[in-house]
C-alpha cells in the first residue's frame, strides 16, 4: 500500500466479515481522489494483528462520536 492510499481510507472501505480493504480513494496534494490504476484499487486482505488493532481503534472512535 502506498501512503497516499492509506491516507485516503475510510471506515466504510473495510469489509469486517471478509477482512478485506477496498482501496477506493487516494489522498494526494491535499485532496482525495480516485486511485491511480487498477492495481491501486485491488482489494487488500487484512492480517489478524492489523484486524484486531483496527477493531480497537474503530470501537474507540465510535465511543467518541457525538451523533
Amino acid at each position: 500500500m502506498r501512503m497516499s492510499e492509506l491516507l485516503g481510507l475510510q471506515w466504510g472501505d473495510i469489509d469486517w466479515d471478509t477482512k478485506i480493504i477496498r482501496m477506493n480513494r487516494t489522498w494526494l496534494y491535499g485532496s482525495v481522489g480516485e486511485g491511480k490504476s487498477d492495481a491501486s484499487r485491488k482489494p487488500v486482505v487484512l492480517g489478524k494483528l492489523i484486524t484486531e488493532f483496527l477493531i480497537k481503534v474503530a470501537s474507540r472512535n465510535a465511543l467518541r462520536r457525538d451523533d
